[in-house]
């Protein structure tokens, strides 16, 4: 069964057995490492787009003598510069959408944590400390599945077996 991995979830006092393709937990692996390169450098990117966007309305106040120094005149002169206000609206709608993915990628990382403490596969920094979670059983497994990410990043999968489920996980309302 090299092409499978096998994820065993203790919940309460039954035993759940899932068997995840190799496949699922690479691009799963794909999709957070992508969230976190995301959330790491949006906001160099956005702020090198409006620097542009700026950098454009500041020279739009010249275009018209650009132009006429150019030779442009009628269909041309107006063609020319609804192309660069296009040009410049285009800048800035890759900013807001950028600047949303970014606000998408930091719910969905959220999302994956608060899973994973929920389904004890990882520790909340508040139940880390617990008294009943401090036997050896309290440390999660890791297990690598045996190759990389297609980007090279290392990609592990946590496994539950063993682990103590968490007394209670109250969701934070944004």
């Amino acid at each position: 069964m090299v092409n499978k991995l096998f994820i065993v979830i203790k919940a309460l006092s039954c035993q759940l057995t899932f068997q995840w393709p190799k496949e699922v937990i690479i691009r799963w692996c794909e999709l957070i490492n992508e969230c976190k390169n995301m959330v790491q450098n949006a906001d160099g990117v956005y702020d090198k787009l409006l620097n542009c966007q700026r950098a454009g309305l500041e020279w739009h106040e010249d275009l018209e003598n650009v132009c006429q120094q150019a030779g442009l005149r009628g269909k041309k002169f107006s063609k020319a510069t609804e192309n660069f206000a296009w040009n410049i609206r285009v800048l800035k709608g890759q900013a807001d959408l950028l600047k949303q993915a970014k606000k998408e990628c930091n719910e969905y990382i959220r999302q994956i944590k608060e899973a994973a403490v929920t389904t004890g596969l990882a520790r909340d920094g508040s139940n880390s400390g617990n008294s009943n979670n401090s036997n050896n059983n309290s440390t999660a497994n890791s297990t690598t599945n045996g190759t990389d990410s297609p980007n090279g990043t290392p990609c592990t999968t946590p496994t539950m077996e063993g682990l103590p489920l968490p007394e209670t996980h109250l969701a934070e309302e944004s």
